[in-house]
């Protein structure tokens, strides 16, 4: 699904009808998330890095707007909850009215990045779809700022061929995760997975207590949880 919508959220002026309008928000892409269902986010045309929601749910795959200089685009919004970059000025794209014409903006650039993720999942035979994508997707980019993910262009500049190559790679690499040893005491659980695995804490009635994601680089996970 991909997503040109959103809105800047200032944490000293957020009223309890915009958490309640966000959380059903953030409930529906978190339901297409365990579905299998990849959402990619425009991060928004504010020049701020303020929260902006859908973009920066986790579920959710935020794109910033980066020009022909591989620099952020003058009003492309940034933080470290957006996630990976994409070309966005002057894209040349169909209007109302049967024309075409020159556009700027995230809303180009996170097209191409949810496009991508159609190629990638033409790709993929197994689950779960949306960790795997993820981590093919970050690890693939070209690192275009600061060394590793930058609040200016997240991981990088998304790159077609070799995501598609990385998700190739990474669905016949899943492996079975380890668990350290729990004391009744503990309230986090800690591990090990493959690289950007989702890892969900089921209770003995078969419901998600916690959930979190294995780190891209190293594979360790450190999920909170209430004592036991």
């Amino acid at each position: 699904i991909n997503m040109s919508l959103g809105r800047l959220v200032d944490d000293n002026d957020y009223d309890d009808i915009d958490k309640q309008y966000d959380s059903i928000l953030e409930k529906a892409i978190n339901e297409a998330y365990d579905k299998g269902i990849v959402t990619v986010c425009a991060a928004g045309n504010e020049s701020s890095s303020m929260k902006s929601y859908p973009s920066d749910f986790e579920a959710c795959i935020s794109v910033i707007n980066i020009d022909k200089s591989n620099q952020k685009a003058y009003d492309s919004n940034y933080g470290t909850k957006k996630d990976i970059s994409a070309y966005g000025v002057d894209i040349y794209s169909t209007v109302p009215g049967n024309k075409y014409r020159y556009e700027s903006g995230t809303s180009m650039a996170a097209p191409i990045v949810s496009g991508i993720v159609a190629l990638m999942k033409s790709w993929l035979t197994i689950t779960p779809v949306n960790p795997i994508i993820k981590s093919a997707l970050y690890s693939s980019a070209d690192d275009i700022g600061k060394k590793g993910k930058d609040v200016y262009t997240g991981y990088g500049r998304v790159n077609a061929l070799k995501a598609v190559k990385a998700v190739n790679n990474l669905k016949t690499s899943m492996k079975k995760p380890t668990i350290n040893t729990l004391k009744a005491s503990d309230t986090y659980i800690t591990g090990t997975a493959s690289k950007g695995a989702d890892i969900r804490v089921y209770n003995s009635k078969g419901s998600v207590i916690a959930r979190g994601v294995a780190s891209t680089s190293t594979g360790k996970y450190k999920i909170k949880i209430a004592k036991q």
